[in-house]
């Protein structure tokens, strides 16, 4: 990796509790990110291009790395407690693992990134791209993903609680089993998402468009504010929890095999029809 004319700032911890400002190289900076040191990385990047870079493990806490390239680049189980990363290009980069609590990554893209298990809690990602990301099992906690795009983003088991996905663009999206509880989704698109076997207890669902998603085994026990009557073809089971709107369901849908459901299908329901389903679910 070339580093002409490439620096970077570190904030070095004084006996005297004061901080001072010393200029390092690159390579000096990454180094010392990946060693024990207790350095606190404050980027001042001149061309700021780590792309492809191995930064396994590198403790990047309160790191200011706007605008940064890290394309491809590998920051599995890296420490990016509060960092900001506002506007920052990690494509495809790896963060299995990484602790990424409070950090801001508003405008960032992670277009195909590696997210796996990491730690997101309370993290800002408002406008931020995440489409295709691999999400499974990250714990996105009172994370705030306004106008987030994670349009067939694999969050697997993913833990959204609390989460503020206002007009969030969750197309195709899976969320099996993934954890909505109290999560804001007003003005959300879920259309074709999977929510199989999901926890959408207490989520805030006003003006949410649900065509085509599947709720199999969803529970949506006290959701706020679902639109039922405008959603077309959403898919349900035996098992989803509809709480409240279980009565409006059951009148608008009807039995695709012997334990699912369609709502609100494209052709409509003829009143009488023997395929209108008998009561199931609470």
């Amino acid at each position: 990796m070339t580093t002409t004319n490439r620096s970077i700032r570190f904030a070095l911890p004084m006996a005297t509790g004061r901080r001072v400002i010393r200029p390092r190289t690159l390579l000096d900076g990454i180094a010392a990110a990946l060693s024990n040191r207790p350095l606190r990385l404050h980027a001042d990047l001149n061309d700021p291009d780590l792309r492809g870079a191995n930064l396994n493990g590198a403790d990047l806490r309160g790191a200011e790395l706007v605008g940064v390239k890290l394309i491809g680049a590998n920051l599995s189980g890296a420490e990016l407690v509060d960092a900001w990363l506002i506007g920052a290009d990690l494509r495809d980069a790896q963060l299995v693992g990484a602790n990424l609590v409070g950090a801001n990554l508003v405008g960032a893209n992670l277009v195909g990134a590696n997210l796996r298990d990491a730690n997101l809690r309370n993290a800002t990602l408002g406008n931020a791209n995440l489409r295709d990301a691999n999400l499974v099992g990250t714990d996105f906690r009172g994370a705030r993903l306004l106008h987030a795009d994670l349009v067939g983003a694999i969050q697997v088991r993913a833990n959204l609680v609390g989460a503020d996905l206002m007009e969030a663009d969750l197309r195709s999206a899976d969320l099996t089993e993934a954890d909505l509880s109290e999560a804001d989704l007003s003005n959300a698109d879920l259309s074709n998402a999977h929510l199989i076997r999901a926890i959408l207890i207490n989520a805030d669902l006003s003006g949410a468009r649900l065509d085509g998603a599947v709720l199999k085994g969803a529970d949506l026990t006290d959701a706020r504010s679902l639109a039922l009557k405008e959603a077309v073809n959403v898919s349900w089971s035996h098992s989803t929890r509809w709480g409240n709107y279980l009565d409006l369901v059951i009148e608008r849908s009807i039995i695709t095999s012997d334990d699912e459901y369609l709502l609100n299908p494209t052709g409509g329901i003829k009143v009488g029809s023997p395929s209108t389903p008998v009561p199931v679910g609470t």
